[in-house]
């Protein structure tokens, strides 16, 4: 009678033991799939958030386009903007008096990129694109079309 119960007391033991592991797998399963489901939603809103600064960040070049092309100086015209990958914008400037012949490029870089940092990093009307860790770009062509210059600045040199 004795061995009947250990049995007995032993099965009993065994499928509590079966229904609790069971019931774990199910809760790590239900915690892991509620854990991938938060972690969607999450992205979904950061994605949100970006989605109107995107947005902002088009309507900015389009309405810097419509203005093109804008005298800077008596050498610089702005021709337009792009918006590229990666939270990027480009602006494109023709130099209007250089040739890509005559232009001395290591100068032209040396004396551009403080210039250009030194920019991003202070005007008020860019501080919306710092905010946003935002990359610019600036691509410089001489005034026949031909590439000179192109300078990114990334969040890391402004910040």
């Amino acid at each position: 009678m004795k061995s009947k119960l250990k049995i007995i007391l032993l099965f009993i033991v065994g499928i509590i033991s079966i229904t609790a592991i069971n019931v774990l797998r199910k809760d790590s399963a239900e915690h892991d799939k509620n854990k991938l489901i938060d972690n969607l939603i999450s992205e979904d809103r950061q994605e949100q958030k970006q989605e109107p600064f995107a947005n902002y960040l088009q309507k900015v070049s389009d309405d810097t386009n419509k203005k093109c092309p804008i005298t800077i100086n008596k050498y610089t015209r702005l021709d337009n903007t792009h918006i590229l990958s990666g939270n990027t914008i480009q602006y494109n400037y023709t130099l209007v008096d250089f040739e890509k012949g005559e232009a001395d490029i290591k100068l032209i870089e040396k004396e551009f990129t403080n210039t250009i940092l030194n920019d991003v990093k202070t005007n008020p009307k860019l501080k919306i694109l710092r905010d946003k860790n935002i990359t610019i770009t600036y691509y410089y062509k001489d005034k026949n079309g031909e590439f000179l210059y192109n300078f990114k600045v990334t969040p890391n040199m402004y910040k």
